[in-house]
């Protein structure tokens, strides 16, 4: 308190303090970080901690990167704090902590620098060419032994550019070729058309499949031999391997589509099923895996002439040995029905039932790695088979699937090595030799 000469009084505002043995406590804490290691390269989410002591004994820790607040002061040890490190940008950053005790005394820790290495999450498509302004390509005929190459391009002479997409069209009687006609309709699409199939383009990202009884051929096996072949149509987009990103380091993968049957004509010379469907596969490209190679056919049946809605099914396919894994439509669309003609939009995050197909086929005995780590999702578009009917015909439209990284991901990492050159060319030819068993095994069966 103080007083002037008139006898006039002030008080200064009570402060506490700390008395050790009958003396104010002036001794500082001590403290010093102990995570991050200095100069470590950090992403996402860092845990920063430190170790604090006081003769007395230490009220807080509070964590600063580049002198600003992290959190809270931690009032109770152990002293640590989760930093998430995508608020600042990319480099070098500042971190200490700052001790307190109930003295008020406090005392800084030594600097550590840390390098912030974030991956921005951007998404990306795996359908490069959603337009269909490249074109697409077909082999003629279709066969395991020789076949040739051909190109159509709808809208325009893109001859020195590769088609993003292609076409199957397994043991056709009248198959695409280069020497298809196109037909520029009314709207601006584009029509290929043989007696035996239809494909209409746009315009924008619109896509029509047609197939009727008449294009049912043979297909030449790989021993030389021609095999019977029902109809089958599809129409799959060209895979790219830097959108090979391991399932454990994707944050969500969002598929889109919309989808119309508006023709299913009964009669033709089969019996059995008649179904459209979009599939993609989640393939074990990890070379150390002991499920190298191992892949699940991801299936999301669209429409089935024999059945209203869709069931569940998990089985091996006897052609390639993959399994085969396909969810109830009302995962995808609800009590929805293709048989009712109208258009139905599919999108979902489907991370989830990726996860879900590997863990179920690992516990199954199906597949002999349940990591996620070794597991890409590759997109293998939109397929008609056809064992039934005379003639059928779908719309699709807004067809995508976007993938999302995880913050701080590391694409390509999780995979180690690329196989060989000659290694690839033997895979995709195994590849090859097991999905014409597969499909004509298939198209041959009158039920599920």
């Amino acid at each position: 308190m103080a007083k002037d000469a008139a006898g006039n009084t002030r008080s200064t505002a009570g402060r506490s303090v700390t008395v050790v043995n009958g003396t104010a406590d002036t001794t500082k804490p001590t403290v010093s970080l102990t995570a991050p290691a200095d100069g470590a390269t950090v992403s996402g989410n860092v845990t920063i901690s430190a170790n604090a002591s006081d003769n007395v004994g230490v009220v807080g820790v509070q964590f600063k990167v580049d002198g600003a607040n992290v959190g809270a002061e931690d009032t109770s040890a152990p002293y640590s704090i989760v930093w998430d490190s995508t608020t600042v940008t990319n480099g070098n950053h500042n971190i200490r902590a700052v001790a307190r005790d109930a003295a008020g005394n406090t005392q800084w820790s030594a600097l550590k620098k840390a390098t912030v290495s974030n991956t921005v999450s951007v998404p990306r498509s795996v359908i490069h060419d959603p337009t269909y302004q490249s074109g697409f390509s077909v082999r003629t005929p279709e066969s395991v032994l020789s076949y040739t190459t051909s190109n159509l391009y709808p809208f325009g002479n893109n001859n020195n550019s590769k088609p993003e997409w292609s076409s199957g069209q397994w043991g056709s009687q009248y198959p695409f070729s280069s020497t298809t006609p196109k037909t520029v309709l009314a709207s601006g699409a584009v029509e290929y058309k043989t007696p035996g199939k239809r494909i209409v383009l746009g315009p924008g990202n619109y896509v029509l499949l047609g197939l009727n009884s008449s294009d049912w051929g043979s297909h030449i096996q790989r021993l030389g031999t021609a095999s019977p072949v029902k109809g089958f149509l599809s129409l799959d987009p060209e895979q790219h391997r830097q959108d090979d990103i391991p399932i454990s380091q994707l944050e969500s993968v969002q598929y889109k589509m919309s989808f119309r049957l508006i023709k299913a004509e009964t009669g033709g010379p089969g019996s059995g099923g008649a179904h459209a469907q979009a599939n993609l596969r989640l393939v074990n490209n990890n070379p150390s895996s002991p499920g190298y190679k191992e892949w699940v056919y991801f299936i999301i049946k669209l429409y089935d002439n024999r059945y209203r809605t869709i069931s569940y099914q998990l089985k091996k396919d006897g052609g390639t040995g993959a399994l085969l894994y396909r969810l109830p439509s009302s995962d995808f669309y609800g009590n929805k029905s293709a048989w009712d003609m109208q258009w139905i939009t599919i999108d979902k995050d489907i991370l989830p039932m990726f996860a879900k197909a590997i863990q179920t086929g690992y516990s199954k005995g199906y597949l002999k790695s349940n990591n996620l780590g070794d597991y890409v999702p590759r997109f293998t578009g939109v397929h008609w088979e056809m064992s039934a009917l005379k003639s059928v015909e779908m719309e699709f439209k807004d067809f995508d699937m976007i993938l999302t990284p995880k913050p701080g991901a590391v694409l390509g990492a999780s995979t180690t090595q690329n196989p060989s050159f000659i290694e690839s060319i033997r895979a995709g030819f195994s590849n090859a030799l097991g999905m014409v068993a597969s499909v004509l095994q298939s198209l041959l069966q009158t039920a599920d």
